[in-house]
């Protein structure tokens, strides 16, 4: 399972040379189509898992830096009176 899909990027991977041929009979420039190296399907499903880990620890020190930011006005100790 892929963490991150570009659907934008993916329709450019399916497509085959009738597609191809479709697009260029509409007149669209289809020779950045033909003319394009192979995509590398090198992405290590452990790493992204790794690296969406990172993200999400990131947000979270973000997240509580924020807060402890905005909400200390609200935190102050106000003196006990008997």
């Amino acid at each position: 399972m892929a963490f991150f899909v570009n659907p934008g990027k993916d329709w450019e991977n399916n497509l085959t040379e009738e597609d191809i041929a479709k697009l260029e009979a509409q007149g669209c420039d289809v020779s950045g189509l033909r003319n394009r190296p192979p995509v590398p399907e090198d992405d290590d499903e452990e790493e992204l898992a790794e690296a969406l880990e990172e993200i999400i620890e990131y947000v979270r020190t973000i997240a509580m830096l924020f807060y402890t930011h905005f909400n200390d006005d609200e935190q102050e100790i106000k003196p006990i009176l008997h």
